[in-house]
């Protein structure tokens, strides 16, 4: 639990455990209770990441999972499948399912287990990821305090990375926490080949945002700051004297606004998977991204 302080006031906010007979007389009380079935080499289970992408934890473990559990035969990863990576995981095997389309909804329905790194309000007739086995993975280590966030979302395993997140979690939700470390962690390998001298800048997004239109974005703050280090007088001289490159990766709810950006010569959109941009790079650096962690992970200062 934890607390917020107001002048007169001492607010307490925790999370509360019911009795599964009490949850069943709650909503729905008439729908089947999708908790009945266990899991087992027979279920139906999804994972995702983003719709229009993947390359981050659910990849990774689907990946894990299929090749170490065979038995698993209805094993599903949901993606978009106009997904530039939809060729690409296809071509590796993956049991695909177009997300959002009736099929995906159709073996949500039927799943036993979803597993993802993001967290959507899924709902199809009454089944959510409230009423039913729901693994969030997360996208990245929790740097900052989420306590808000966390405490307003419901899961039935939460993946945290290292002893502090773990702590930190447990405050908030004690039996889901468990700390076994995001799978995309046990991917990366520090890399010395084509590239490896390129700087990496991993700027995350602002709230709110992506949703404005390109005239209210450009004018603020986060898109100035942003733009100012690409244009940096003594970062550009830096580089073209160097010969090194400035590679930037921009968070996926901007890659609308890419042509905002001024790249150049020497600075460069990169278009490589996190995993790649990562472990090629001899510095990475940020605004407020906890995917620094992974860089940290395998020493990349």
């Amino acid at each position: 639990h934890y607390s917020i302080e107001f002048a007169d006031t001492s607010v307490w906010i925790s999370r509360q455990y019911l009795e599964k007979d009490f949850l069943a007389t709650q909503a729905h009380p008439e729908l089947y209770d999708f908790y009945s079935n266990p899991v087992t080499a027979s279920s139906t289970i999804i994972f995702f990441d983003r719709p229009g992408q993947a390359d981050d934890n659910a990849e990774y473990l689907y990946e894990y999972f299929t090749a170490t559990r065979p038995e698993f035969r209805h094993v599903h990863f949901a993606l978009s499948s106009k997904s530039p990576a939809w060729k690409r995981l296809e071509e590796k095997g993956f049991k695909l399912v177009d997300m959002f389309s009736r099929e995906f909804y159709n073996l949500f329905m039927l799943s036993d287990l979803v597993v993802s790194s993001q967290l959507y309000d899924l709902e199809y007739m009454g089944k959510t990821l409230v009423n039913s086995r729901y693994v969030y993975l997360q996208h990245g280590i929790q740097l900052n305090d989420m306590s808000d966030w966390v405490i307003s979302k419901l899961f039935d395993l939460f993946v945290v990375t290292g002893e502090p997140e773990k702590q930190y979690m447990q405050k908030l939700a004690p039996r889901e926490t468990l700390n076994s470390g995001i799978p995309r962690l046990q991917t990366l390998q520090r890399s010395n080949g084509e590239g490896s001298g390129d700087l990496l800048f991993m700027p995350t997004w602002r709230f709110g945002l992506h949703t404005v239109d390109e005239s209210t974005f450009l004018k603020s703050s986060y898109f100035r700051a942003i733009d100012s280090v690409l244009t940096d007088r003594q970062l550009l001289e830096y580089l073209s004297k160097s010969g090194r490159r400035l590679q930037v990766k921009l968070h996926p709810n901007l890659k609308k606004r890419l042509k905002c950006f001024s790249f150049s010569e020497h600075v460069i959109h990169s278009d490589s998977s996190y995993r790649d941009a990562i472990s090629h790079s001899a510095f990475a650096f940020t605004d407020y991204s906890s995917v620094l962690a992974d860089a940290a992970f395998i020493d990349v200062p």
